[in-house]
């Protein structure tokens, strides 16, 4: 038995997000890291929608700076096993 409660739904969402930033992060430019924070959580069935914010930190670890900043929603889709996964990143709207 594990000494942590079992996960919410948000939760399992939210972690799926995490893995795929930080795998992001390993491939992508090697020399910032990127933090998604402040994220909103909707879940409808098999699907959910993060809408957060994106921040990408230059300089790391030595000198942290924002490099850029923006609004961001990832579209993940449950598989059959139960796991979530991020299907797709929409830059944010532009009015």
């Amino acid at each position: 038995m594990s000494a942590f409660p079992p996960l919410s739904e948000v939760d399992e969402v939210r972690l799926a997000l995490y893995r795929a930033v930080r795998e992001r992060g390993d491939t992508e430019e090697s020399n910032a890291l990127e933090l998604t924070t402040n994220a909103e959580v909707e879940i409808t069935e098999g699907s959910a929608r993060v809408t957060s914010i994106r921040l990408v930190l230059g300089g790391v670890p030595r000198d942290p700076h924002i490099v850029s900043g923006e609004r961001v929603v990832d579209e993940l889709v449950r598989a059959a096993d139960g796991s979530w996964t991020v299907v797709r990143r929409n830059p944010p709207a532009t009015s």
